[in-house]
């Protein structure tokens, strides 16, 4: 097994096995005018998520 200092390099070698990036991760949606993802369930998360919605609602 190699070691390395660079702590970055298992992501990025996972990722580069897995496939190149897709050109667009989320598709275009019309009203929809940006792209957010949320990574996380717990209650910062939910509370973001619920945040988000709500402010997309009253715009």
């Amino acid at each position: 097994m190699t070691r390395t200092t660079d702590l970055d390099f298992a992501a990025r070698e996972a990722l580069r096995l897995l496939s190149p990036d897709p050109e667009n991760w989320v598709s275009d949606r019309s009203g929809i005018d940006h792209n957010v993802t949320i990574v996380g369930g717990s209650g910062s998360g939910s509370t973001f998520a619920f945040a988000l919605r709500r402010a997309v609602t009253f715009c």
